[in-house]
């Protein structure tokens, strides 16, 4: 999300769209933030072992790294594919899992509406 809340803030969500962690975004870029986001959420939710990601994440370090700390990545990769890397994003797990990130980007929306018409909860107003 770039400019949804007046600043980069990334989310990470469950499937029930409940925010597990979240994390402001100042001179950092997403590459740079995956690994703690997802090791800052694995602190307060040890059964967190699934995680998908958008390709702004993507770094052949956040790959592996990642990798150590869940079950799942599903983490795309940017550019070009090469026909093995290809093969493995048309795995039917992970096409699954893409067409599932859908409603990731749904819940995205939804803040950025509500940011942009001012209804934010009550308790977001202090």
């Amino acid at each position: 999300m770039a400019v949804e809340l007046g600043v980069k803030v990334c989310i990470l969500g469950d499937q029930h769209q409940f925010i597990l962690h979240h994390h402001v975004m100042e001179r950092k870029t997403y590459d740079q933030i995956a690994v703690t986001m997802v090791t800052e959420a694995k602190k307060c939710f040890p059964i967190l072992n699934a995680c998908s990601f958008d390709k702004d994440f993507y770094s052949p370090s956040n790959q592996a790294e990642l990798a150590q700390h869940l079950d799942q990545v599903t983490l795309p990769k940017k550019g070009k594919l090469s026909k093995e890397r290809k093969a493995v994003e048309q795995t039917e797990e992970l096409v699954k899992v893409r067409r599932a990130h859908s409603a990731v980007e749904s819940a995205i929306h939804a803040l950025e509406v509500r940011a942009r018409t001012g209804q934010m909860p009550k308790s977001w107003h202090g």
